[in-house]
């Protein structure tokens, strides 16, 4: 019985997970479906009102220095609005803490889509998509709808608020950038920034980033390790975080570790998002 047990538990096993991933896919492309019909009509109201500045950049930046920096990226009236839009979600984050790992808060994309669409104008605006691939030296585009962390927010607004050292996991065919623009920064730090800084493992030792809000940073953060250090007292800081792929194409296993690893930041409902 042991022996037939060991010899059926795999194919079991295989075929259960087959089930459960075929169905969370149904039920998430309905509900996907249903959102996107129901906001994007937003969206693209906000795509046509978001300007960008004039902006030169050196090509291949991030391939050969591994981090590009851009200070006042949109103009002042469209951040503006894309910084009163992410402030007014305040009330819907999403805590989560990891322990030794992560505390922090987090907005996904699904209701950035419902509640803030300026920002996902913004995230699949045709300029920024031209500014990365110029930055990287490569076309991308943005990832799927059905990953949360394709353009979320990230929320420090706790003492001690951090995220350790880490790799952002590439679940796509291709290469995979990390894009932040920075929405509120502030503190004791200076210029009144949060002590919280983005540290970053570079060839030529640790580089820090701490930027004024309407500053991209655009990295490789599948290939380069980095962190955010703790936050202080009466601090703040808020990022859009947004991804982009040269290939963002998803194998159906990687698809289903993705929306596992994605519980650790928007909960079990990440799995059928």
């Amino acid at each position: 019985m042991s022996t037939l047990w060991t010899g059926w538990a795999y194919p079991l096993a295989l075929a259960a997970i087959g089930v459960f991933y075929v169905t969370l896919r149904v039920r998430s492309g309905r509900r996907r479906q249903e959102l996107l019909d129901r906001t994007g009509p937003m969206v693209e109201q906000w795509s046509s009102r978001l300007r960008h500045r004039e902006i030169s950049v050196e090509p291949s930046a991030v391939t050969r220095e591994g981090v590009a920096e851009i200070a006042d990226l949109l103009t002042p009236e469209s951040f503006e609005a894309l910084r009163r839009a992410t402030l007014a979600l305040s009330d819907s984050i999403e805590r989560s803490y990891v322990v030794a790992h992560k505390k922090g808060g987090t907005i996904a994309y699904d209701r950035l889509r419902e509640h803030a669409p300026e920002a996902v104008a913004f995230y699949q605006s045709e300029p920024l998509r031209a500014l990365i691939s110029a930055l990287v030296g490569e076309p991308v585009s943005v990832t799927p709808v059905n990953d949360q962390s394709s353009c979320s927010l990230l929320i420090y607004s706790s003492e001690g608020d951090h995220i350790g050292w880490h790799y952002d996991h590439n679940f796509y065919r291709g290469r995979h950038f990390t894009v932040l623009l920075s929405i509120e920064n502030r503190g004791s730090g200076a210029m009144g920034l949060s002590s919280a800084v983005l540290e970053m493992g570079t060839n030529r030792g640790i580089r820090r980033i701490s930027r004024p809000p309407n500053t991209l940073v655009v990295f490789e953060g599948a290939r380069m390790r980095h962190r955010v250090t703790r936050l202080g007292a009466g601090e703040r800081r808020m990022l859009l975080s947004m991804t982009f792929d040269t290939r963002p194409e998803s194998p159906p296993l990687k698809d289903l570790l993705r929306r596992v690893k994605d519980t650790a930041y928007f909960g079990v409902r990440a799995l059928w998002a």
